[in-house]
């Protein structure tokens, strides 16, 4: 999200006049619903795996409403391609990112467990790491494609935070194990 709304705030001296207010109201739109998922994301951070399941619902209503209030901006400014790739590329950008995140936090935490537990450990973050690789590939390629639909760039994205949200599990369940 965070990427999102940079990519789009440094355009928006570019958008005409006629379409700034509704490019704006989207914008706030965007930063709103910004606030709201980082808040139900911190209040649930210590949270149970229930109560994270619970809130899971919260999450994915706030990233849509977010997503929408998007489209709206790149409606807004009459340029949907080079709007929408950019916001493609800002985004797979920040995916990636948080990939080599989760890697490096992983392997820092395997430095101080056992031999078994380490083994395990590294296991997850080969598998996350592979997942992470095969993301970075898929994305390359529709970057390169830039005939994709927006609706093609839209779902490897959604994809792409699926297979994070997996991984981020993987992890967690790698870690809780070894600190058991």
């Amino acid at each position: 999200m965070d990427a999102t709304l940079a990519s789009l705030e440094k355009k928006i001296g570019d958008v005409s006049a006629e379409s700034r207010a509704k490019a704006e109201r989207a914008i706030a739109e965007m930063r709103e619903q910004r606030e709201a998922l980082k808040q139900v994301i911190d209040a649930k951070r210590q949270a149970s795996e229930a109560d994270w399941q619970q809130a899971k619902a919260t999450v994915e209503a706030r990233w849509t409403a977010f997503d929408a209030a998007v489209q709206t901006w790149v409606e807004a400014t009459g340029e949907r391609v080079a709007e929408q790739n950019a916001v493609f590329v800002a985004r797979a950008e920040a995916q990636l990112k948080a990939w080599q995140d989760v890697i490096g936090k992983l392997e820092a935490s395997a430095k101080g467990a056992t031999a078994e537990r380490k083994r395990e450990i590294d296991s997850a973050v080969a598998t996350i790491r592979a997942d992470a690789e095969a993301t970075k590939a898929k994305f390359e390629a529709l970057k390169q494609a830039r005939r994709e639909s927006w609706a093609a760039l839209t779902r490897a994205l959604a994809e792409s935070r699926a297979a994070f949200d997996r991984a981020n599990q993987t992890a967690a369940e790698a870690f809780k194990r070894a600190t058991d």
